[in-house]
C-alpha cells in the first residue's frame, strides 16, 4: 500500500478514536461509531485490533451504555476520575504546558475546537485524534507526524494504562486495546520510540502527586 493509502486508513483509525474518546462522540455518534469498527473487523490490521474491535462492536449491538461508562471513568465528580489530556500526565494536572503547546501547534492548522460542540480543552486526547484524523485525510503527513511525536506518543502508555484499569472500564478496556494497537502500529510506521520513562513510573509521579509531598525528616 502506497504513502498516501496508508495515512488515509491512519486517518480514519484516529477518527474512530476521536469518535470514542470524547463525550459528545461516544453519545451522539454510536451508530458511526458501530459502522467503523465492523470496517476494522473485516479488514483488520492487527489481529489484537480486530478482537478488540469485535469487542467494542458487541457490547454497543447489546445497548451497552458507553457514555455512561465514559463518564464514570473520564468525568465522574465523585473521585478522581481518569485523565484524558496531556497535560495531565505531563504536569498531573490540567491546563499545563501541554495545553499551550496543542494551542499553538492548532494555530498553524486550518482546523480550530468548536467550542459550543466541544467544551474540553485542546489537549484533550480526543480531540487530538480528531485533529490527526483532519491532518492525514488531507494529506498534511509532516504536521501529523509532529503532533503524534509531541503531544500523543509520551502519554500514550500511562493513558492506555489507566483507562483499561478503571474500575468501571467494560467498553473501555477494549478502547483501550484497540488504541493501543493503533499507537503501537504508528510507532513502527514513523519509526518513532516509545518514551524512556514507562507507564509504571508516570503512574507512581502520578500516586506521589495525590498524597502530596512527603514531610522532611528532622
Amino acid at each position: 500500500m502506497q504513502q498516501e493509502g496508508i495515512d488515509q486508513a491512519r486517518g480514519r483509525l484516529y477518527g474512530l478514536c476521536g469518535l470514542i474518546f470524547t463525550e459528545n462522540g461516544v453519545r451522539d455518534h454510536q451508530e458511526a461509531i458501530k459502522e467503523a469498527l465492523a470496517v476494522v473487523v473485516q479488514n483488520p490490521f492487527d489481529d489484537t485490533a480486530a478482537s478488540a474491535a469485535e469487542g467494542m462492536r458487541s457490547l454497543l449491538q447489546a445497548d451497552h451504555d458507553a457514555a455512561q461508562e465514559y463518564t464514570e471513568i473520564f468525568i465522574t465528580p465523585f473521585r478522581r476520575p481518569t485523565g484524558i489530556t496531556a497535560s495531565f500526565y505531563h504536569e498531573q494536572r490540567e491546563g499545563g504546558r501541554m495545553l499551550l503547546l496543542a494551542r499553538e501547534f492548532i494555530q498553524k492548522t486550518p482546523l480550530r475546537r468548536d467550542e459550543k460542540r466541544f467544551l474540553a480543552p485542546e489537549d484533550h486526547f480526543g480531540f487530538l485524534f480528531g485533529l490527526m484524523e483532519h491532518l492525514l485525510l488531507e494529506g498534511e503527513s509532516a504536521q501529523a507526524r509532529s503532533l503524534f511525536e509531541s503531544l500523543l506518543n509520551p502519554y500514550m502508555d500511562a493513558f492506555i494504562t489507566s483507562a483499561s484499569a478503571h474500575e468501571a472500564a467494560e467498553f473501555y478496556r477494549y478502547a483501550a486495546s484497540f488504541l493501543e494497537r493503533l499507537i503501537t502500529f504508528d510507532r513502527s510506521f514513523l519509526e518513532i520510540e516509545a518514551p524512556l520513562q514507562p507507564a509504571a513510573m508516570l503512574h507512581e509521579v502520578r500516586s506521589q502527586f495525590e498524597r502530596g509531598p512527603r514531610k522532611k525528616r528532622r
